[in-house]
């Protein structure tokens, strides 16, 4: 079964994956993903509130902001008290900007300036168009959030769409060569039935913030990827695609756990992070605690190992 519950959403200890159905273990992490802390949580906590820190200031610039995780990122960071906030989707934010402006406000920070940029992320002359106009108005960026990204048809490669099945790699890879930091997946690790293309595109992202890291880190780029968590968005079909699919115990973190996390972990510049993954669900204070451990064994990066 999963880890045993504790109180406060905070889950203790690995559990037994052995009798999980096959659905379960396509979606689920790795039992060693339970391992790197003691704690691993599915909401947010006070150790990463946003709520508990002087103003941050950030210049943030949020992709995939429209809904579900990148909404409650671009909240986090109001609530941080990030002094501007750019807002990217291919659909309306108007919404999203009132409710951003509504967090900063709720949670007495400055009103920060905020921006709504309409963003394609398959095309490149929209990628270049929107960092102009986030330039334009904000003169620099601090940190650069990709969310977007989709599933799928969650189909075996050969009962696939060929044209559906590019569509995602478009998406969640093409869009991702300026990433800072990107909402990559735990399924990077995993080989689920019918997940070919949203898995692997997982992974292209992991090399792809190993390519920035390499290229672009003697110039201060700091480039990691983080699991969002298992959090029931529209892109699964929201609460009844997780029951459809018998995923009612696998889906259970919140996207406030997500967007509190990356305002934690980018409180101060992180270079040791750079090209490492990182479950959001891990207890932030004790993995900072782990830095040394984890930098001398360069662990936490995708390699062959032996």
């Amino acid at each position: 079964m999963p880890p045993p519950r504790g109180t406060n959403n905070v889950l203790e200890g690995p559990g037994d994956m052995d009798d999980l159905p096959l659905s379960f273990i396509s979606w689920a992490a790795p039992a060693s993903d339970y391992d790197v802390t003691s704690k691993v949580h599915s909401d947010t906590y006070p150790e990463i509130s946003p709520l508990t820190i002087p103003a941050t200031e950030k210049s943030v610039f949020v992709v995939g902001a429209s809904r579900g995780i990148g909404l409650a990122i671009a909240i986090s960071f109001a609530q941080s008290g990030a002094s501007q906030i750019a807002l990217g989707a291919r659909s309306n934010l108007s919404a999203v900007k009132e409710a951003v402006l509504s967090a900063a406000e709720k949670a007495n920070r400055p009103a920060p300036k905020v921006i709504c940029v309409n963003i394609d992320i398959t095309s490149e002359s929209s990628v270049q168009d929107d960092a102009s106009a986030v330039e334009k108005e904000f003169g620099n960026l601090d940190i650069l959030l990709i969310n977007s990204g989709v599933i799928g048809s969650m189909k075996r490669i050969v009962d696939s769409n060929s044209d559906e099945w590019w569509e995602t790699w478009m998406v969640n890879v093409r869009g991702g060569d300026k990433t800072i930091i990107t909402t990559s997946s735990v399924g990077a690790h995993l080989t689920g039935d019918g997940l070919s293309d949203y898995q692997m595109t997982k992974t292209a992202q992991i090399r792809l913030m190993d390519f920035v890291s390499v290229e672009y880190g003697d110039q201060g780029i700091v480039s990691y990827y983080i699991h969002p968590g298992n959090v029931p968005t529209d892109m699964i079909g929201g609460s009844e695609g997780i029951e459809k699919f018998g995923l009612t115990e696998v889906f259970t973190e919140t996207p406030e756990l997500a967007g509190d996390t990356l305002v934690f972990l980018t409180r101060e510049k992180r270079s040791w992070l750079t090209g490492r993954y990182v479950n959001v669900m891990w207890d932030m204070p004790e993995l900072m605690g782990k830095k040394d451990y984890i930098v001398k064994g360069n662990k936490l990066k995708v390699k062959l190992d032996f």
